[in-house]
C-alpha cells in the first residue's frame, strides 16, 4: 500500500514560493508522479492559496499558481456533509483555523500524514502523523 499524505496550505505555498521546504514538498509529489504514494488537498486549502496569493500578489498569479495546482498528481477532496461536521467539531474544540481543521479530518479519514510547517498542528501529534517541512 503506498503512503498517503495530505498537504496543506503552507506546503503549497511554500512549493509556488520556492520557499526552502519545497523541495521537501516535490519529493512527495515525485513520490504521487512515480505511484509511490497518495496525495491529497482538500478543496478548502485550495481555495487558502488562492486568496493568499491573490491578496499578496495579483488575481493573475492566483489563477496561473491554480492552473498548475491542477495538473499536479494529487487527488482533490470536497468535503461532504460529514466531513464538514467533523471539521466543525474539530474548530469547536481546538485553537485551529478552520481550513486546517479539514486538513486534519482529510487526514484522519485517508490515514494519511499531514505535510505541513503550520505550528496550529502541533497539538494534534498524536492523533495524527506529521511530516515537518
Amino acid at each position: 500500500m503506498p503512503a498517503s499524505f495530505v498537504l496543506d496550505s503552507y506546503a503549497l505555498i511554500a512549493f509556488y514560493r520556492d520557499e526552502k521546504s519545497a523541495s521537501s514538498v516535490d519529493e512527495i509529489l515525485q513520490l504521487g508522479r512515480d505511484s509511490k504514494a497518495e496525495i491529497f488537498v482538500s478543496e478548502i486549502s485550495v481555495g487558502e492559496v488562492y486568496y493568499m496569493i491573490y491578496k499578496k500578489n495579483s488575481q493573475k498569479m492566483a489563477d496561473e499558481v491554480l492552473a498548475n495546482l491542477w495538473a499536479l498528481p494529487i487527488k482533490y477532496v470536497l468535503p461532504d456533509r460529514q466531513s464538514i461536521l467533523t471539521a466543525a467539531k474539530f474548530k469547536a474544540s481546538a485553537p485551529l483555523s478552520y481550513a486546517d481543521c479539514f486538513v486534519l479530518e482529510l487526514a484522519q479519514k485517508k490515514d494519511a500524514t499531514i505535510v505541513t510547517s503550520d505550528p496550529e498542528f502541533k497539538q494534534f501529534e498524536k492523533e495524527v502523523k506529521i511530516k515537518w517541512i
